[in-house]
């Protein structure tokens, strides 16, 4: 038999009518394909509604004889619908429910029937309802389910019905209190939330009993709080009224005489307002300790929390701390002491912000405030003792001369040379000084943000060091000398400098006539985390090293080392003598004679992870420059974009007989890899241009793909010869962005790993 599609049955205005195309499936009885359409169309007998299959019938036979047809029930309107309850409804028993539906032909009743299982098995909840009205009210009854469905259909051809498609819910009707239930503490005036939770109650009536009773007569013992309120709110505010009673209980209840209702489980109290301090309970506090301020508060919603501070005859009186809920419990202060400094005797005091004398001020006992050790210098200090922000000492070396190895913390501002002896500071031994405070700190904080500035105003050193001390967060300016260190001067050992500003702008370098325009070295030094600008000596602009100098994650921009003595200069670092070592520093737009960037001659040490651009030599080696015996290496460095009017324009290796591996030299002006009578080694890099006394393995030649060779960007590209190329043989674990090395199949060469 040939199949005819539903999809050929078209049904309108009380007619069937049947189209047939190739596409639709249909063919003649020889099973070959029809390549015409056929078509035929009946009408149907007026008022057969359920005699479409007669129409169906009469319009096939109208058909040629080879077709025939198998399941062409046209897709019809549905003739019932239903419309509530919806999704989701939660239908508590004993509630009246409207069920509503629509018809869509003509129906006298229907029967209404109920699935408790999701449509399992059904049961009869109505039968012959007016099909018209499209209405029934029904008395929810149990059993409670949460997945009935309902089904409503024509009472004389149960196959026109409908079903819901989603489950509803059947649940027993309540009222719950929720809070008040017992156990609960509320102070009188205070605000506080009655709740409860319930299905099938419209509104609620609130009433209380202080006496934990209700009455059956009169109710003379029962206090209506709220008479009538939207049960589906689930909440009410009450602002508490006395008499105090420790025997109250809350009643919610339907407030249109249904017949529901709830008690609290147990006795709940309502208070007198009470603020009852717990701690501190007097004893003795040092500054940056953090004190927990603890209470029990009854009836009082919000507390100001002050302190009361005495030293001598000084009186600070009570004056906030902060303001807070009571809910919390507690609340934590870090210890300062304010303006008066230390010791102080102190007290802490609750007040209640809506009523300052309901209940009365808790207060208590006598505490101590005590030093923490720390001196503190501010320009608006008082100068007396430097134990605190506001009797700090109003310049740095007034605290150095009393702290000893105490920390010393110097808030922002500009501290200028206040002595005849030429230095704004001079560090002691074991002296620890911190800048770049607020000036309002007991806590070290993580980040510090101030501008704490020695200014030598063109007249005097900046800063002269002293064995084991640490000098961290300063920024120098306008240092100046006629001898070395115009900046810094370090001659003790174990002197370390961290994160510093020394110059910036142009008016604001430090020089010297001699050498080390920021910094003169001729012990031992370490600096990490600074950067140089625009400073100027006669060698090493930025720094200048004869001793054991380490130098880690530095800048030097603009720097100036101004000699025109061959084999001198080091626009950024220069070293005559003993060790520098650098580690991922970056030398940008630096000038020297020899040496642009860097001048060795001849100090021994290692260069790791460094990079070098846009630095000038008005000699040798506009990057780089080792002299004579130099025992120095570069490892892992790029150098590239520099600049040497007599060679080296990267490198320039004058009998240093250096070590290079994992560097890349390109981009550079003239040679860039230079070197004269000495042997240079130079293993795994990639080096664009040379003279003569160089030999390695490992070596690369072809561009290294530098990002941006113009802009100063020397990281790698895809596609680099310097990739994977490099020796995993000394090479550090990091890059100079901080990324671990290797990052590939093999070690990169230059400052950065792909």
């Amino acid at each position: 038999m040939v199949l005819i599609p539903r999809s050929a049955v078209r049904e309108a205005r009380g007619s069937v009518r049947l189209n047939v195309r190739p596409n639709d499936g249909c063919g003649s009885l020889g099973g070959g394909p029809m390549d015409t359409k056929t078509s035929a169309r009946a009408s149907a007998p007026e008022g057969s509604g359920r005699s479409w299959r007669m129409t169906l019938l009469a319009a096939l036979a109208l058909l040629p004889t080879q077709l025939a047809c198998e399941d062409v029930t046209p897709r019809q309107p549905a003739a019932i619908a239903i419309v509530s309850p919806g999704s989701g409804a939660v239908l508590a028993t004993g509630a009246d429910v409207d069920i509503r539906w629509q018809i869509r032909v003509e129906i006298a009743t229907v029967h209404i029937d109920i699935s408790r299982d999701g449509g399992l098995t059904w049961g009869s909840l109505a039968a012959d309802v007016d099909a018209a009205a499209g209405v029934y009210q029904w008395t929810v009854a149990g059993p409670v389910s949460g997945n009935c469905r309902l089904r409503i259909s024509d009472a004389e051809d149960e196959t026109r019905s409908a079903v819901t498609g989603y489950s509803f819910e059947i649940a027993t009707a309540f009222l719950t209190v929720v809070s008040p239930n017992g156990n609960e503490r509320w102070g009188i005036d205070s605000t506080r939330n009655i709740r409860w939770s319930g299905l099938a109650v419209a509104n609620v009536k609130i009433e209380l009993s202080r006496d934990g009773n209700w009455a059956d007569g009169d109710g003379s013992n029962v206090e209506t709080i709220e008479a009538s309120l939207d049960a589906s709110t689930g909440s009410y505010e009450w602002i508490i009224t006395g008499p105090a009673s420790a025997n109250c209980k809350v009643r919610i209840s339907d407030a249109d005489g249904g017949p529901l209702s709830d008690t609290s489980n147990g006795l709940f109290e309502i208070a007198d307002p009470e603020l009852t301090l717990l701690t501190p309970g007097g004893g003795s506090w040092q500054m940056q300790d953090t004190m927990d301020i603890t209470w029990i508060a009854i009836g009082v919603d919000e507390i100001r929390i002050e302190i009361y501070r005495q030293k001598g005859v000084d009186i600070v009186d009570w004056t906030p701390l902060a303001t807070v809920l009571t809910g919390s419990g507690s609340y934590t202060w870090t210890v300062n002491p304010g303006s008066l400094g230390v010791v102080q005797n102190c007290k802490i005091r609750l007040v209640n912000t809506a009523n300052p004398l309901v209940p009365p001020p808790a207060e208590s006992l006598i505490f101590t405030i005590q030093w923490d050790g720390v001196y503190r210098v501010k320009l608006s200090g008082d100068g007396s003792d430097g134990s605190t922000w506001a009797t700090a000492y109003r310049h740095p070396q007034a605290a150095v001369v009393v702290a000893g190895s105490a920390d010393i913390w110097v808030a922002a501002g500009t501290y200028a040379d206040t002595e005849p002896d030429g230095v704004v500071l001079d560090l002691y031994p074991n002296t620890t000084i911190y800048g770049g405070f607020l000036g309002n700190e007991y806590v070290f904080p993580a980040q510090r943000t101030g501008v704490s500035k020695l200014d030598g105003q063109n007249s005097a050193r900046g800063v002269t060091g002293a064995d084991n001390a640490i000098f961290d967060g300063f920024t120098v300016v306008r240092g100046s000398t006629i001898g070395d260190g115009g900046g810094m001067r370090n001659s003790s050992s174990n002197m370390t400098v961290t994160n510093c500003v020394f110059g910036g702008l142009a008016n604001a370098a430090n020089t010297a006539t001699g050498n080390g325009g920021a910094i003169y070295n001729s012990s031992s030094m370490t600096i990490t985390n600074c950067s140089f600008s625009s400073n100027t000596g006669r060698m090493g602009g930025g720094i200048y090293s004869v001793g054991t100098t380490t130098i880690v994650d530095c800048i030097f921009d603009g720097n100036t080392a101004t000699t025109t003595v061959e084999f001198n200069g080091g626009g950024g670092v220069a070293g005559t003598s003993g060790t520098v070592i650098l580690t991922r520093c970056i030398f940008t737009s630096n000038q020297g004679y020899d040496g642009g960037g860097v001048c060795f001659s001849p100090a021994s040490g290692t260069a790791t992870n460094c990079l070098f651009w846009d630095n000038q030599a008005n000699h040798w080696g506009g990057g780089v420059y080792l002299d004579w015996d130099a025992d120095y290496r570069l490892m892992n460095c790029s150098i590239g974009g520099n600049r040497a009017s007599g060679g080296g324009g990267g490198v320039y290796d004058w009998f240093a007989s250096g070590t290079y591996t994992n560097i890349i030299v390109w981009g550079n002006s003239g040679s860039g890899f230079a070197t004269s009578m000495g042997v240079a080694t130079v293993n795994y890099s990639c080096i664009e241009a040379s003279s003569l006394y160089y030999s390695g393995i490992g070596n690369v030649t072809g561009n290294p793909k530098f990002r941006n060779l113009g802009g100063g960007n020397l990281r790698l590209s895809s596609g680099s010869p310097c990739i994977n190329s490099g020796t995993s043989l000394g090479a550090p674990s990091d890059d100079l962005d901080g990324n671990s090395r290797p990052r590939g199949g093999g070690y990169d060469m230059g400052a950065y790993e792909f």
